[in-house]
């Protein structure tokens, strides 16, 4: 494309200046013409210059920078558009702003002639319009409306964007000036537009995020904006899940999913010069983009709302639109990007084809594979038709092809022949590196449509959008089918982990608060029908000692930090029933506390286990006290044991193994970027699981130690209990451990 040519095609969303006025020396294109030392002769060859290349610059003038475009609310932009396709590049800006009607067309060789509205002008000659400092948003709506539409499917809607239903405007999150907070674009006079940040955009990369971030606006309650808690949600969600993941679960405009620029598309109301274009939208359907265009606007655009796709894009999950491009491309020798044959090109080639069979013959093996209304090239003999017809056409047109090869492009494949094709590298969250990807950030719900406002579940089940939409992989198999795989495969996420995230948080989670209601009353019912047992209430002036300082310490913290861990786990458990969600700075805490009192508690775990760890091996009198389950249920007698009941031995083991496993779960809970995602994903699962039996084992054995076996409670304190308990409960310990004469 010669600089004329994008000035031509793209002046509609461009307002003028740069390539559009100045050619790559800094020189004024109409100026520069003009001049007879520089032999540039209007809509010739001009030494095959691509800034003068059949230009007529000399005729039509250039399009100059226009800020009356933004800055004056009265500008009529069809005005200024409909100048520039006749080549009236010079009095475009006049018409636009309304200082004069322009008639005539340089197009048509008709010379263009003004006549101005005397209206806007002061006797001097100056003239007096309304500038605004801060463009109205429709004025982006002029030239973001409609190319967002087919790309992104952005409604631009109060009834589809929370932001335009608050009234916000554009510039309230992409300022510029004074008005802009980013140093790199602050500053009076400093015309630099904040901007996000696209995978696909490549303009400007240095400035990206520069605009106003969800997380600026609603962390301070900027403009009034909701400061959202989120308390029901983990940490790593909103660290690896971007807010629009979960505010735009639903887009009401579709965008297109594929584009296929190979084959001739004879849908209603498409321009001729646009016949080889065949989009497809998300559902993988036909979709006849300019059939739409042409029978709704921009403001009123057909609704068909589906679920954006997911992928990773700088170390967070976003929803992308990305486009699959099939097309015909041109590879040359020693160099990595590709040609392309032009757009008329291909229309003529088809045209004569259509017109004419014989006319490029090969083109007839190409049909609709799969009866969906357009032909697609997916068969080898269409795949080889296509780069031998359009090798024929381009040669008819005197190119030269010397070291060159037409190829057949399909998504990241490149076709040589049929047979013969090589892999194009591309970025993950990529179809193609010739294929557009677009970050979705408009068109924002409100949070109870937000995902995970129905619960945990709308996400962690096997068969949610999140991770088990069909992710497209080729569009057209040689039968003319598409191939698809579960989006968690695009995500990281294997099928197992996929699988066992759901069963945490559909069967896991709910069955552990009911399993505590469950004991609790069991607990209670045991203690009705059965008490303590009479042995334990016996108390006697002697009394020795049980446990150590050092034990009785390590015991303190285990206690203290498993009472901290255990309220804070069940508040995390509860999800969206969290009650520390009221308290939005205690679920902090919470959050902060929690690792720290697990740390606390492997630590005093350890040492309680070095301690205690020679008493710990089962022995054959324990197969009595667990036969009889400890007289617990029943018994007028004590059964005899060690240091430590089998009970307790038990008990003592499954502290060890839990917290050995918790704490590597929740090292990589903590620190979930050292890990992969997919042990991550697991460690949550067993995390939780582990955490629900250690809770209920902690409720076991505080009934036992506070209700059934008070005596043992002081043992906690003062590490001393009476020896006649002791003789009953732990006889083969004392008599050998605690002389008869002892009373410390």
């Amino acid at each position: 494309m010669t600089s004329f040519e994008f000035t031509v095609q793209c002046a509609v969303c461009h307002p003028g200046g740069g390539p559009m006025e100045l050619d790559r020396n800094g020189n004024r294109y109409d100026t520069y013409m003009l001049d007879p030392a520089n032999e540039m002769t209007s809509g010739a060859d001009n030494n095959f210059d691509g800034d003068y290349y059949k230009a007529r610059w000399a005729e039509t003038g250039v399009l100059e920078a226009d800020c009356l475009i933004c800055h004056l609310p009265s500008y009529d932009k069809k005005d200024r558009d409909q100048q520039v396709d006749r080549l009236n590049f010079k009095w475009a800006a006049t018409a636009g702003a309304g200082f004069a009607e322009v008639s005539g067309a340089v197009k048509d060789g008709v010379p263009a002639t003004v006549k101005y509205n005397r209206n806007l002008f002061d006797s001097d000659g100056s003239v007096k319009i309304p500038i605004v400092k801060e463009p109205p948003s429709r004025v982006c709506m002029q030239c973001h409306h409609e190319t967002d539409w087919k790309k992104k499917g952005t409604a631009w809607t109060t009834r589809t964007d929370v932001h335009i239903r608050a009234g916000l405007r554009c510039v309230d999150c992409h300022p510029a000036g004074s008005n802009a907070t980013d140093l790199r674009i602050a500053g009076k006079e400093v015309h630099q537009f904040a901007k996000g940040d696209d995978p696909g955009a490549l303009v400007r990369d240095d400035l990206d995020n520069t605009m106003m971030s969800c997380e600026e606006c609603h962390a301070k309650g900027h403009l009034g904006a909701p400061v959202p808690q989120h308390a029901a949600f983990p940490p790593l969600h909103l660290k690896k899940i971007s807010c629009q993941t979960c505010h735009m679960p639903e887009r009401q405009i579709k965008a297109a999913l594929v584009q296929d620029s190979t084959v001739w598309n004879s849908g209603p109301f498409i321009p001729f010069g646009k016949r080889i274009w065949s989009y497809y939208g998300p559902d993988m359907l036909p979709w006849n983009f300019y059939g739409e265009k042409a029978r709704f606007t921009s403001e009123f655009q057909p609704t068909a709302p589906y679920k954006p796709f997911l992928e990773w894009y700088k170390g967070k999950i976003y929803p992308l639109s990305k486009l699959y491009p099939v097309w015909v491309g041109i590879e040359a020798e020693g160099q990595t990007a590709l040609g392309q044959p032009l757009m008329r090109q291909m229309v003529k080639m088809w045209s004569r084809h259509k017109a004419d069979p014989s006319s490029y013959p090969k083109l007839s093996v190409i049909r609709d594979d799969n009866d969906d209304g357009y032909a697609d090239i997916n068969r080898p003999e269409e795949i080889s038709a296509i780069i031998d017809s359009v090798t024929e056409a381009l040669r008819e047109e005197g190119a030269t092809l010397e070291g060159k090869q037409v190829v057949f492009v399909n998504g990241d494949k490149l076709y040589r022949s049929p047979g013969q094709y090589r892999v194009l590298e591309k970025h993950s969250y990529e179809y193609s590196p010739y294929g557009s990807v677009f970050k979705l950030s408009h068109d924002v719900a409100p949070a109870k449509a937000a995902l995970g406002s129905k619960g945990c579940t709308e996400c962690h089940t096997t068969n949610s959008h999140f991770f088990a939409a069909a992710a497209l992989r080729d569009p057209f198999t040689t039968e003319g089918f598409r191939i698809t795989a579960p989006m968690h495969e695009d995500l990281g996420y294997s099928t197992l982990t996929v699988q066992v995230g759901a069963w945490r948080e559909n069967i896991l989670r709910p069955w552990s608060i009911g399993a505590f209601f469950i004991v609790g009353f069991l607990l209670i019912l045991h203690y009705i029908v059965f008490g303590p047992k009479p042995a334990d209430s016996v108390v006697d002036d002697i009394e020795v000692v049980r446990f150590g300082v050092l034990e009785r310490v390590a015991h303190y913290f285990s206690f203290v930090s498993f009472a901290i861990l255990t309220v804070s786990g069940i508040c995390f458990l509860l999800g969206r029933n969290n009650p520390l969600a009221l308290y939005p700075e205690m679920q902090k805490l919470a959050q902060t506390v929690h690792p720290l009192a697990g740390v606390v508690f492997a630590i005093a775990g350890l040492l309680t286990g070095l301690l205690w760890i020679r008493h710990a091996a089962l022995k054959p009198h324990d197969i009595e006290w667990l036969r009889k389950l400890g007289g617990y249920l029943g018994g007028k007698h004590a059964i005899h044991a060690g240091r430590f009941n089998a009970g307790q031995k038990l008990l003592l083991w499954w502290v060890m193994v839990c917290t050995a496993v918790m704490l590597v779960t929740g090292i990589a809970m903590w620190f979930p970027d050292a890990f992969a995602a997919g042990l991550v994903r697991v460690s949550y699962t067993i995390h939780l699981a582990m955490a629900a039996l250690f809770i209920i084992a902690g409720m076991v054995h505080f009934y036992v130690v506070v209700l059934l076996a008070p005596v043992t409670l002081k043992a906690i304190f003062t590490g001393r209990v009476p020896r006649s308990w002791l003789e009953q409960h732990h006889s083969l310990w004392v008599r050998k451990a605690v002389p008869k004469n002892e009373n410390e």
